[in-house]
């Protein structure tokens, strides 16, 4: 909801305003360290690989994409 009235307040003020919420996936740092060993390997990153995934959704972003939450492939997380 955070994203969502975010999105709505900006782009009263913004016309051009593009809010959206971003999941990097699991990223190898002490936060998900206890995590790690359920994790595929494949879906485990480092960090420069999961910033250049998220780079790729932002330059990409359209103004259709306001208030949405989007994976480190550009997807759609839906609740």
């Amino acid at each position: 909801m955070v994203v969502k009235n975010t999105s709505i307040e900006v782009r009263r003020k913004f016309l051009q305003g593009t809010v959206v919420g971003l999941h990097p996936g699991t990223v190898m740092s002490k936060l998900c360290k206890p995590f790690q060993r359920n994790i595929p390997r494949d879906k485990l990153f480092y960090s420069n690989y999961a910033a250049a995934k998220l780079k790729g959704v932002v330059e990409r972003l359209e103004l259709d994409d306001n208030g949405k939450c989007l994976d480190f492939n550009g997807n759609e997380i839906l609740p």
